[in-house]
């Protein structure tokens, strides 16, 4: 085999990678990910049990990995954070508090989960690409880049379809399609202004990805939903992790600004 047949596309070695929910349904798989492809990763969450657990299992696979416990949405706790690092090469803005979701006809319960979801999908991502900025910025002669990743959602692009959804199932809020939106226009923006500091910036945007759970309580739902998907399978966590990897490493140098949709074809439509 030729040596340029053998090089590791997706090599992290030597990188930092600072990950947003991480305990999470996706932020989990994304951790392990990086660390077996070398990166040190900074797990970041609320739940400081969960974050332990996680480093058990990176560290049982031989990787490289710190809990970083706090609320990025506590500014205080994130400057102390960025006042304790040196560098940062990957930051994937992962984290969303799913109780947000959650239906309620109280308007004022209703608003603050409209605020929340704004919260934190566009403040906290706005606010950790400012406040690690230079913690991310590479020399304008170094060949080297640094990442940003958000996540979005297909949601961030597409109406739902109401009619998938049972009876006692809640469709997708309108402000959670909302917040992905601005966070993919917030993707676009930063790319351009960062790009001169070598920060490339770029959106993921899965399309459903319910997990187990949903699929075994609502079944009707899951079988409507697949309707949907020209490729006609449930997404998992796993048909991620390539456009994660190819986006933390020097093989997408030349990429930014751009929202890789992986939803089986759903957009297709």
């Amino acid at each position: 085999m030729s040596k340029k047949a053998s090089v590791n596309f997706f090599r992290l070695h030597g990188k930092t990678a600072f990950i947003t929910g991480a305990t999470g349904y996706f932020g989990s798989k994304f951790s392990l990910t990086l660390a077996r492809h070398g990166a040190h990763v900074i797990i970041n969450g609320r739940n400081l049990k969960k974050l332990e657990s996680l480093r058990k299992k990176i560290k049982l696979k031989g990787g490289s990995v710190s809990i970083a416990n706090f609320d990025i949405l506590n500014f205080n706790d994130l400057k102390k954070f960025t006042s304790k690092i040196k560098k940062i090469d990957i930051l994937i803005n992962n984290a969303y508090d799913s109780s947000a979701n959650q239906k309620s006809r109280n308007l004022k319960k209703y608003n603050e989960n409209f605020y929340k979801s704004f919260l934190i999908n566009v403040l906290a991502a706005n606010n950790l690409i400012k406040n690690l900025e230079k913690k991310l910025t590479r020399n304008v002669k170094s060949k080297q880049t640094s990442s940003v990743i958000n996540i979005g959602s297909i949601y961030g692009i597409r109406c739902p379809d109401f009619g998938v959804y049972e009876a006692k199932q809640n469709p997708n809020p309108e402000y959670y399609g909302s917040s992905k939106a601005a966070l993919i226009q917030l993707t676009k923006y930063y790319s351009v202004k960062l790009a001169k500091k070598k920060i490339r910036v770029n959106t993921i945007s899965p399309g459903a990805f319910p997990n187990k759970d949903t699929i075994k309580k609502f079944p009707i739902f899951a079988k409507k939903i697949l309707k949907k998907i020209p490729l006609q399978r449930i997404g998992t966590p796993e048909d991620l992790l390539s456009a994660v990897l190819y986006l933390s490493s020097e093989s997408s140098s030349y990429v930014t600004g751009t929202n890789i949709k992986i939803d089986g074809g759903w957009s297709a439509w």
